[in-house]
């Protein structure tokens, strides 16, 4: 029985020569079993072998909690010879089902040893403990121990790159989806090395992954490091020379002049051009070998990234095309409104500066700008006799120019841009009061999107300030004390404090015309 009270001394057998004979790491095999001669045969049969190309790593527990306490501390444990004992109650049994039990033992590969031959388990309770073997003491002859050692790492080895790869194309489902999200290029390098160390990062490698790389962006004809990682960390903005030298920048060049990726020993030389002609090179030095698994794992993610590339160029292109059309068109909705040309531009400048004071985060920031000019589209459905009216409105006219709140919405609803959408929001929330008195909807408050507030505050600052057809431009103390007067009333007063308290006057002045 496993009742034993110390560890075997195992220093005695360890093969030192072996082990120093090869860059690779052990295996580690515990023995557990309470008889003394099982450790000593064990450890004279493989102690100085190379098995599968590695030495071996021979711990001993002589009981059941022993052997547990082993496990926990060494998690890359391969096999376990565990006396069975079921005359005994089942102590080594019930180690054998505590092991299945701990899910980071699922690849360990089980030899259990009996006394004799008509003691072994039963089929069904090997298969359920997932036994590999099941060996009496007498058949223990050390050839025989070496053939079921190597048998049972082989199955481990199997096993393991089963659920590495299981692992990694996990890691690699969920790089490729953080990829293909739109993002700032220098942010998207940076995610390229950290799903990078993702997926080599596999528990189940005898090796960590403690790797360094960075990516690299031509700029006018020249490469610039955007993003490192490990020994590179500090060389943003530098060029590769910097970072490499020898026979690894010379591999560099090759990658970048064949525009080809490859592997060449630890490290990974990948180089991808973009339809637009911006060309990319990635460099991963994994401080550890890359075995087979690794080399594919990185080279599936190299094509989601050179994929997610292009639709980031693709996503920049369209999103560039957007601004300039938002731009015109709203330079020609204060056109058709009567308002100066300039009315877009400083409603989007003013109102990119509120949010950002707001503390609204960039990306919200620059949403806003964007979408700012088209708060008032839906003027181009109101008829140019009301709309260049230099008289004041009757009731009925004032009725029909409430309307283009709800004509730019239905303009706009139907698009699932991102940019479009915020243009929804300004346009049919701009003229919502804090008070709830406003229209179309009569929101009060914060049930006012963030945007309509911001616009609804910064197109009644800038009218005021210019002229339109129906009235001249005021003075800047008397628009600064009517907004004061509709704090808390017409506009949110967290925003109103903000633009008092700023010169927000500069864009106006630069924007005026």
């Amino acid at each position: 029985m496993l009742d034993g009270k110390s560890e075997y001394d195992t220093d005695r057998f360890l093969g030192h020569d072996a082990r120093e004979t090869t860059a690779e790491p052990p295996w580690t095999v515990l023995v557990a079993d309470d008889d003394p001669r099982i450790h000593q045969r064990i450890h004279q049969a493989l102690g100085q072998r190379l098995m599968l190309g590695r030495p071996l790593r021979v711990l001993s527990a002589f009981c059941g909690p022993q052997a547990l306490s082993l496990l926990a501390q060494n998690q890359d444990t391969a096999v376990i010879l565990l006396q069975a004992d079921p005359g005994s109650g089942g102590g080594g049994l019930s180690t054998a089902a505590a092991i299945r039990r701990d899910k980071r033992n699922a690849d360990l590969r089980v030899i259990l040893r009996c006394e004799a031959a008509e003691s072994i388990p039963p089929p069904e309770t090997l298969l359920e403990l997932d036994v590999t073997d099941c060996r009496s003491f007498a058949d223990l002859t050390p050839e025989r121990v070496v053939v079921l050692f190597n048998t049972a790492l082989d199955a481990f080895q199997s096993r393991r790159t089963i659920s590495r790869g299981r692992l990694g194309l996990l890691r690699l489902a969920d790089a490729t989806s953080q990829l293909v999200a739109p993002q700032p290029l220098r942010k998207f390098a940076r995610e390229v090395l950290r799903q990078l160390h993702a997926v080599l990062q596999l528990n189940a490698n005898p090796l960590p992954f403690q790797g360094s790389g960075f990516t690299a962006t031509e700029q006018d004809g020249e490469f610039l490091i955007w993003a490192a990682t490990g020994c590179f960390d500090g060389m943003l903005g530098q060029p590769p020379e910097v970072a490499l030298g020898g026979h690894l920048l010379k591999h560099l060049e090759r990658a970048r002049n064949e525009r080809t990726s490859f592997f060449a020993g630890s490290s990974y030389y990948g180089t991808y051009c973009t339809r637009s002609g911006v060309r990319h090179l990635l460099y991963l030095d994994a401080g550890r070998p890359l075995d087979q698994l690794d080399r594919e794992l990185v080279s599936l993610l190299y094509a989601s990234v050179t994929q997610a590339l292009e639709n980031l160029y693709l996503h920049r292109e369209i999103r560039e095309t957007q601004e300039d059309v938002l731009t015109t068109l709203g330079g020609v909705i204060a056109n058709r409104s009567g308002e100066a040309g300039s009315h877009g531009r400083r409603v989007s400048n003013m109102a990119g500066l509120l949010a950002q004071k707001a503390g609204l985060s960039p990306a919200e920031v620059k949403l806003l700008r964007l979408s700012a000019p088209m708060h008032d589209i839906g003027k181009v459905g109101i008829p140019d006799a009301i709309l260049f009216k230099p008289d004041r409105l009757s009731p009925e006219e004032f009725e029909k120019i409430r309307r283009h709140t709800d004509i730019g919405f239905d303009i706009l609803k139907n698009s699932r841009r991102e940019v479009m959408e915020a243009a929804v929001i300004a346009a049919q929330q701009h003229h919502e009061r804090w008070d709830g008195r406003g229209y179309p909807r009569r929101l009060k408050g914060t049930e006012i999107h963030i945007f309509g507030r911001i616009i609804g505050l910064i197109d009644v600052f800038d009218a005021l300030l210019h002229s339109r057809v129906y009235k001249h431009a005021w003075k800047l103390d008397k628009v600064l004390d009517y907004i004061r007067a509709e704090r808390g009333r017409q506009f949110d007063p967290g925003l109103v404090d903000l633009l008092l308290a700023d010169a927000f006057m500069e864009i106006n002045d630069r924007f005026t015309g």
